[in-house]
């Protein structure tokens, strides 16, 4: 690699907490924050996270841009050294776009790829942390391009690599046939400008499908040996396209969302089967946000809308009811520090199978510019990781619940491979307590009990979705929702 120490900076943050903040905030005029706050080189991007040297332990790694310095313009690296103890390591210095980063495993060997734009607009592979070691595919124009999505489209092993073009109305795939051997480009013209695509599976052929979106939104079916155009919508405006089962029914959905500077407006699309879609009525939201996720944040199996607002003060989070339905936003705050832009990724950090928040502050000079959240399995997020958790003293039976939905009572079934602590709650999607089922130790082995929709004070619980939490020696392990009518 080439190294950019900062041996100044990483002593500092070495320090215990209240003398690292105010030697900071002293010599370097920082404003001091939680130990989930770092410092990489300036102009902190686009982020991205993958187990860069093999140890187990996920790594950060940062896109970084200064416009006015082109130096810094390459990646940082946040490496984790255990129980999500980050340090900055190094930086490669490398004429890179400010556009996008994907983290993904494009060869034969374990180590992840590295996946940007170059300087020159082509796409950027980058093997093994190496600057030297990389290769650059080009695209057939000089413009930004937007939108990458990285999936197996060809169905031969290898993840490819597919991209927006947007101004040139086009969009474009790399095939590859491994061994770091891409295809050239194949480029696919529409009557628009795209800026988001995703890749997955729509119907049940077993071939990815894409969609391609911003003034439309359009599917392109995958036949095998090329694409069948369907249009979803036309006249609208999105930088963010979703493929996901939003109501968990077994089809893969569509969503579409406008990251906008005073608003955000998210469309779904319903997959009924047979290629054929409802348009679900879109959320509006009143506020802008400068771009979007959707993942499970409180492990119900149901995808959740995550919005990084514009306006720097954090993140709202729309929990997923089920049938196309969402909760009230959940704020979740990250402190201003004087930066003009932010960027986030959500991707599990401490183990415990739940994601937490990424969220890099873009400024000019040096700030702590990556915060991380730690979420604890329930969507809520603190400074503290929670490091260490186990499954193994589970079987492979997840929790299951017969009937649900119900509406009198249902039996709830988990499994333990060993004896242990075990504490089964329900909660509310607010996050509520609402009965506590079980708090005791259990042998191992199959166990069951029944709920009759009660709270803790013995009422009637009213109608709608609860989550049942399976606590075990202290740890939430697993979760699933139930439905009462």
């Amino acid at each position: 690699m080439n190294l950019n120490k900062q041996p100044l900076l990483n002593s500092l943050l070495s320090l215990p907490k209240i003398i690292g903040a105010i030697c900071i905030f002293f010599l370097l005029g920082f404003i001091p924050s939680d130990i989930n706050d770092y410092t990489v080189v300036p102009g902190a991007g686009p982020v991205a996270a993958g187990d860069m040297d093999q140890d187990g332990n996920m790594d950060i790694v940062v896109v970084n841009n200064k416009y006015t310095s082109p130096e810094w313009n390459g990646f940082s690296f946040l490496m984790n050294q255990g129980s999500c103890n980050f340090q900055f390591s190094d930086s490669l210095t490398i004429p890179t776009a400010p556009g996008f980063i994907k983290i993904e495993n494009l060869d034969d060997d374990p180590t992840p790829e590295i996946i940007t734009q170059s300087a020159d607009c082509r796409i950027r592979i980058t093997f093994n942390d190496i600057a030297s070691d990389t290769l650059r595919l080009n695209i057939g124009s000089h413009w930004v391009i937007y939108g990458v999505s990285i999936g197996d489209i060809d169905h031969n092993g290898y993840k490819d690599i597919l991209f927006a073009d947007c101004q040139s109305k086009r969009w474009g795939i790399f095939y590859n046939y491994g061994s770091r051997n891409f295809s050239s480009v194949h480029l696919f013209d529409v009557n628009y400008y795209p800026y988001a695509t995703a890749c997955g599976q729509l119907n049940n052929d077993s071939l990815t499908d894409i969609v391609i979106a911003n003034q439309s939104t359009e599917i392109y079916w995958n036949t095998g040996n090329g694409f069948q155009k369907q249009t979803l919508e036309t006249n609208s405006a999105r930088n963010y396209v979703s493929i996901l089962d939003l109501d968990y029914d077994g089809l893969n959905d569509v969503t579409a969302i406008n990251n906008y500077l005073s608003f955000t407006n998210i469309q779904m699309y319903r997959n009924l089967g047979n290629n054929l879609f409802d348009t679900i009525s879109g959320l509006n939201i009143q506020k802008g946000s400068y771009n979007s996720i959707i993942q499970d944040v409180n492990g119900d199996m149901l995808p959740d809308i995550i919005l990084l607002l514009n306006d720097n003060t954090g993140y709202e989070i729309f929990f997923n009811l089920g049938a196309f339905q969402f909760g009230n936003p959940r704020f979740i705050a990250v402190p201003y520090l004087g930066e003009y832009e932010r960027n986030f990724y959500c991707v599990d950090l401490d183990g415990n199978s739940s994601p937490d928040l990424i969220t890099t502050r873009k400024a000019g000079n040096r700030i702590l510019n990556i915060n991380i959240l730690y979420n604890d399995g329930h969507g809520n997020f603190t400074p503290t990781p929670y490091v260490g958790i186990t499954l193994k003293i589970l079987s492979d039976q997840t929790i299951s619940a017969f009937p649900n939905p119900f509406s009198e009572e249902t039996r709830i079934q988990f499994s333990l491979d060993n004896p242990a602590n075990v504490n089964l709650s329900i909660y509310d999607l607010e996050g509520k307590l609402i009965n506590c089922l079980i708090n005791q130790y259990l042998k191992g082995g199959t166990h069951s009990i029944k709920w009759h929709r009660l709270d803790m004070t013995t009422k009637s619980c009213k109608p709608g979705a609860y989550i049942i939490y399976l606590t075990v020696n202290g740890q939430t392990c697993r979760s699933t929702k139930i439905i009462v009518y």
